[in-house]
C-alpha cells in the first residue's frame, strides 16, 4: 500500500531558524546513517528517512521565504543566492545521507536471500 503523503503545513520561520535546524538536522543525520549501519539498524534508517523529507520541507520553506520577503529586484535577489546555494547543498547531503542509510534495508534483503538460498529455505 502507498504511503500516504502528509499536507505540508505552512510555519513561518526566518532564514536563520530555517538554515540552523538545516544545519542540525543534517548532524543528526550524519550519526543516524552511521549508526544504522554499525548496527543494522532499520529504525535508525527510518529516522533518516523522516529527518530528509523534513529537510526537504525546510528547503522549500526556504525558498517561499526568499521569494515573500525580496520584493526588491535583480540585485537585491542576487544577495540572497548564496542562502539558496546553501539551502539547495544541505538538502543534496540530506538526500546523500539518506541513500547511505538505505543501505541497511538492502544488506538485509541481501543476507535474507543468501540465508534462504544457503539453507534451502
Amino acid at each position: 500500500m502507498p504511503e500516504k503523503k502528509k499536507k505540508f503545513k505552512y510555519k513561518p520561520l526566518s532564514l536563520k531558524d530555517i538554515l540552523r535546524e538545516m544545519k542540525q538536522n543534517i548532524d543528526l543525520m550524519i550519526d543516524l546513517a552511521y549508526s544504522a549501519i554499525k548496527f543494522s539498524s532499520k529504525e535508525l534508517a527510518d529516522e533518516v528517512s523522516k529527518i530528509e523529507k523534513r529537510t526537504h520541507e525546510l528547503t522549500f520553506l526556504l525558498n517561499v521565504q526568499i521569494v515573500q520577503t525580496q520584493i526588491g529586484g535583480f540585485e537585491e535577489a542576487k544577495k540572497l543566492e548564496p542562502i539558496v546555494v546553501m539551502g539547495y547543498s544541505i538538502d543534496k547531503i540530506s538526500d546523500a545521507l539518506a541513500d547511505i542509510a538505505k543501505v541497511v534495508f538492502i544488506n538485509s534483503n541481501i543476507s535474507e536471500k543468501s540465508i534462504s538460498k544457503d539453507f534451502n529455505i
